[in-house]
């Protein structure tokens, strides 16, 4: 019964620690005005955090550990959001389709290009696959 007690407050103590990551992300944005969206603040400071700890606490990875195999159905209010707002979209899709375009192949046509710069310069054995035998 023990073990089972401090499983359940492990998990309540590793949800608390997301949530107060998220609240403590939305007082930053509010605070300093940002435009980035609360969760990706909450990543980056619990990243950070995390680094300065040295490991992810316990309570942290295992509502991880149970979160993420489902992270397919964090997108279902951003595709109901989507649907809903069809209408709009359906006025704004051409320069939105070329947006999305232009911002992925000119990232990739940069590093492409960049890797071609830098890759006569290092040596062939940084480029080469480590054996898997090793």
């Amino acid at each position: 019964m023990a073990d089972k007690a401090r499983a359940v407050a492990g998990a309540v103590i590793g949800l608390a620690v997301l949530v107060l990551a998220l609240g403590l992300a939305e007082m930053v944005k509010q605070g300093l005005g940002l435009a980035v969206p609360e969760p990706v603040l909450a990543v980056i400071g619990l990243v950070g955090f995390f680094i300065f700890c040295g490991r992810v606490p316990t309570p942290v990875r295992q509502v991880s550990s149970v979160l993420l195999p489902h992270m397919a159905l964090f997108f279902i209010p951003a595709l109901v959001g989507l649907l809903a707002l069809s209408d709009m979209l359906a006025t704004i899709i051409a320069p939105l389709a070329l947006i999305i375009i232009v911002s992925t192949v000119l990232p990739l046509w940069a590093t492409a290009w960049l890797f071609q710069k830098i890759a006569p310069a290092m040596p062939q054995s940084q480029m080469e696959e480590p054996d898997a035998d090793q």
